[in-house]
């Protein structure tokens, strides 16, 4: 009983802090906003609010059952390249179910990049500028990396492109960059206050036998549920020693086609 009555009162102090610290916005933002787009059912959604993983349909295959509906619009990009790129996250992602591209939207002050086929290097550009913010050599067998802590920083509502460089490439000119677009500071700020509200329920429910690897999760299906998939990834692949689900859920995404027969999208996207 008293250990119930701690942890409300942990619970209680922690959303007072949130509140204060995030004042300026009205008093829904601490509401979990429902994703108009998401196809997760309302019990799924519920679920990631109770922190109730274990008692509800959900966790790292949940997450892997909506990922795979996503494509690559027009599939495969560079055409008339010798070596096609095929580039999943970040970057806008056809919905096959209702045939929608979604954002390109990055959360995270460092993105979390995954890709098909075999690269010897990564780049990322300011758009305005054209500066090299980050590069770095790949592993041939490498199939996601992230942005790395000496890369220049990614600031809050800029645009930015990335690309793949195969080896031994002469003509880098056709090789083609695929944009995304970092959040602005208010849209993250508000993310952040929603996640700490997660995570403050889940102390309060104090699941028994609670890991990294289960808050990690509930943090990626959040982020799914709002289609940001960079960052969702990014929860997942975080995880030190991933149990044997996990390892069997990066494992289909790694080998999953994102790329190959996308579905004609609609013109209109969700930003």
């Amino acid at each position: 009983m008293n250990k119930i009555k701690i942890a409300k009162n942990s619970v209680f102090f922690t959303l007072s802090a949130i509140i204060f610290v995030g004042s300026s916005f009205p008093l829904h933002a601490v509401t979990i906003q429902q994703n108009k787009q998401s196809d997760s059912s309302e019990l799924e959604r519920r679920c990631v609010w109770q922190g109730l993983r274990r008692k509800c349909p959900g966790g790292a295959s949940f997450i892997w059952d909506r990922f795979r509906r996503r494509k690559v619009p027009g599939g495969s990009r560079g055409e008339n390249n010798e070596k096609k790129t095929c580039t999943v996250t970040p970057g806008r992602l056809a919905n096959i179910d209702n045939r929608e591209v979604t954002t390109s939207k990055v959360w995270g002050d460092r993105a979390f990049f995954l890709w098909q086929g075999s690269w010897s290097q990564i780049e990322v550009i300011n758009v305005r500028s054209g500066e090299v913010m980050w590069s770095q050599t790949l592993n041939p067998e490498q199939r996601s990396i992230l942005y790395g802590e000496e890369g220049k920083s990614l600031q809050p509502d800029r645009a930015y492109e990335w690309r793949l460089v195969p080896a031994g490439t002469s003509q880098l000119q056709d090789i083609p960059w695929i944009s995304f677009r970092m959040m602005r500071e208010d849209e993250r700020n508000r993310i952040a206050v929603e996640l700490a509200v997660i995570e403050s329920g889940r102390a309060l429910v104090e699941i028994e036998g609670e890991t990294a690897e289960d808050t990690a999760i509930a943090r990626s299906e959040y982020f799914a549920n709002q289609e940001l998939w960079s960052d969702a990834l990014r929860e997942l692949y975080s995880v030190e020693n991933p149990s044997e689900e996990l390892r069997d859920t990066i494992e289909q995404i790694e080998e999953h086609d994102f790329c190959s027969s996308a579905a004609p999208v609609q013109s209109s996207v969700i930003r």
